[in-house]
């Protein structure tokens, strides 16, 4: 199956509706990270996924996230849309807390990619996260923290 990534966690992969679970016998990325919308050809067995082909990456990565190819990396998703002066970036995968106060957080995944986003008085509450902990999804509106969900 070719296509577009639509969603992409540590337990699954979706392509053109298609979904595989991700198993301890799936393949582990090696010198990228798999972004949602990057094209891919995957191949499932039994729905488990049992390779994966980087086609096509995106471009870029939004201005508000960083990356770089490593020798290791996680499987994560980011997405980014921008309209009317708004730009908004949503990762979803595994991703650990490397520093919060001071009016924001920022999270580690694969290699050097990090996010950080602004705290602001609309963003979720974060009371109780700490340095170390991990989140599975956040999105960021303007550079402000709109949504979290903790691992």
């Amino acid at each position: 199956m070719k296509g577009a990534i639509t969603k992409l966690d540590r337990h699954s992969i979706t392509v053109h509706g298609k979904t595989c679970r991700i198993t301890a016998d799936s393949p582990k990325p090696s010198i990228h990270v798999e972004l949602a919308g990057s094209t891919v050809r995957i191949v499932c067995d039994g729905g488990v996924l049992l390779e994966i082909d980087l086609l096509h990456p995106l471009p870029s990565l939004p201005p508000s996230a960083s990356s770089s190819s490593s020798s290791s990396s996680s499987s994560s998703s980011v997405s980014s849309s921008s309209s009317n002066s708004v730009s908004s970036t949503a990762i979803a995968g595994d991703f650990s807390i490397t520093a919060i106060g001071n009016g924001s957080i920022t999270v580690k995944g694969a290699g050097s990619f990090q996010l950080t986003c602004t705290i602001g008085s609309g963003s979720p509450d974060t009371s109780g996260l700490a340095v170390g902990a991990h989140v599975s999804s956040m999105t960021c509106k303007n550079g402000v923290l709109t949504s979290l969900a903790r691992a």
